[in-house]
């Protein structure tokens, strides 16, 4: 006993260092350990007061260089560099969570996935986003969760494994069965009718169970509407959506369903008869009336003037679109189709303001900015320099969008820049039928013939001469076949 007692009297000391170092190196742990904690309450509390610099303040101190915090924070931090627009630093870290040659952390793998989902459906494929999306999706995606089985579904889309693809999306809404929407409608674009109309009747099903129990639950409400419109089921529409504008009259969604539903019930009306005028128009206040900020009233507002040939409806038109701005009723779009109609009647002057009116209150409107590039370099005294800063703004929203590729074609001829309107040109003559075929043709022909393509111009040229001819034959067996109206128009 005595000698026990010697010896650890002697290695006492040691043991103590070695207890003290342990407790230091514990304490220390502990201490790292109670200010991670620390900084990651504060960010997440920083996030749910939507304090940015904050939340980048504490989650910079808790991940930093992307080797500290757990694998959620770390997702955090990306999410918080990516909303505070440092999209290049948030792509870097999510690349060292989730390295597309090694595993990493599975959260972040699934994120990449879906962006890779999403830049497919955006761009398209092709075989090296196809094989990166497969190994994220692997390293994932490997719970059979319902956002997981989409994901897979989106893939086998990619690769054209159809029916892979609804197998998993089938998985996912047995098990979520608000998905059914979307699946009906993906059913539909792939042309599967049966799958479509199963798949419908199940969201169908849905909907109106929620609303029995949440009959003020608009999204609900919304989703079993299109659903119901999509089968041209308009009696249940009508009867649905009456019930939800009588719980929720001042809805804006609900409202414009129920504008958009008044004019499908307009353009049913085919004859051309007194009455049939008067019961569009009547109509067509009451879709008014119901939202006068969707646009696709203005869009039948403009038909209905065109195919007019009255002058006092024509009048009423513009009356009441001048008394929409005058009350502050969806000025811009008022002012933008007031604009189109004048442009119709040969006042330039008159539609250049009120298209530059538009432009003003809302300067993202491209179709504005189009239409006033488009009216500026067809007036008398053409404003090319402002028609093409218009049409450029324009194209900057929507570059492939096939109208506005016209205008700027346009604007470019009329100035003699054949060679910078020739790519604009050849890129709208696939799309362009009749008459407008016929003019492309000649207009491209002056081009070649401007760039010394003296073979190409005369193609050109040809096919412009086949296309007039085409035109006026059509037109001729046209009025050959049109009986003549033998109803007066007692509106004049």
């Amino acid at each position: 006993m005595k000698r026990f007692l010697l010896r650890f009297l002697k290695f006492s000391p040691v043991i103590l260092v070695i207890l003290l170092v342990g407790g230091l190196i514990v304490r220390a742990v502990s201490k790292k350990d109670d200010i991670a904690s620390e900084y990651r309450v504060a960010a997440r509390q920083a996030v749910a007061d939507k304090d940015l610099d904050q939340a980048k303040f504490y989650y910079s101190r808790l991940v930093g260089s992307g080797d500290r915090g757990s694998e959620q924070d770390q997702m955090n931090w990306v999410s918080i560099l990516d909303a505070s627009g440092d999209t290049q630093a948030a792509r870097e870290m999510l690349e060292r969570m989730a390295p597309d040659d090694s595993v990493g952390f599975a959260s972040a793998h699934r994120q990449k996935a879906i962006m890779i989902g999403a830049a497919i459906a955006r761009e398209g494929t092709s075989p090296e986003r196809v094989e990166q999306l497969q190994w994220h999706l692997r390293h994932g995606a490997r719970d059979s969760t319902p956002e997981n089985d989409i994901l897979w579904a989106n893939y086998h889309l990619a690769v054209e494994q159809v029916d892979k693809a609804v197998d998993k999306f089938e998985s996912a809404a047995s098990r979520k069965p608000e998905l059914w929407f979307d699946i009906s409608n993906l059913y539909r674009r792939l042309g599967r009718t049966e799958e479509a109309n199963r798949a419908s009747k199940r969201a169908q099903d849905y909907s109106a169970q929620i609303l029995q129990s949440e009959p003020t639950n608009i999204g609900q409400r919304l989703r079993l509407l299109v659903l119901l419109a999509n089968e041209k089921k308009f009696d249940q529409v009508e009867a649905i959506l009456g019930e939800g504008l009588r719980l929720n009259s001042d809805n804006i969604e609900l409202r414009n369903m129920a504008s958009n539903l008044t004019l499908i019930r307009l353009e049913e009306i085919k004859d051309d008869t007194l009455e049939a005028k008067r019961n569009r128009l009547t109509l067509f206040a009451q879709a008014a009336k119901l939202n006068p900020s969707n646009p696709n009233v203005y869009k039948v507002l403009n038909q209905l003037y065109a195919l007019s040939d009255s002058k006092t409806e024509q009048a009423t038109i513009r009356d009441q679109l001048e008394k929409w701005i005058t009350d502050g009723h969806a000025v811009p779009m008022a002012h933008f189709t007031l604009g189109n109609l004048l442009w119709q009647e040969s006042d330039t002057k008159g539609a250049v303001f009120h298209l530059e009116a538009a432009l003003k209150i809302d300067p993202s409107l491209a179709i504005v900015a189009n239409n006033l590039a488009w009216v500026l370099s067809q007036a008398e005294e053409p404003d090319f320099e402002r028609a093409e800063e218009l049409i450029k703004m324009a194209m900057e929203t929507a570059p492939k969008n096939h109208s506005f590729r016209d205008t700027m074609a346009t604007v470019l001829f009329e100035q003699e820049k054949y060679k910078e309107a020739l790519p604009y040109l050849e890129h709208v003559l696939p799309h362009a039928v009749g008459e407008k075929k016929a003019k492309l043709h000649e207009q491209l022909a002056i081009v070649y013939e401007s760039l010394g393509q003296e073979s190409m111009a005369k193609r050109h040229r040809e096919q412009s001469v086949a296309g007039e001819a085409a035109t006026e034959t059509q037109s001729e067996v046209t009025e050959a076949n049109v009986p003549e109206s033998t109803e007066p128009d007692s509106t004049e």
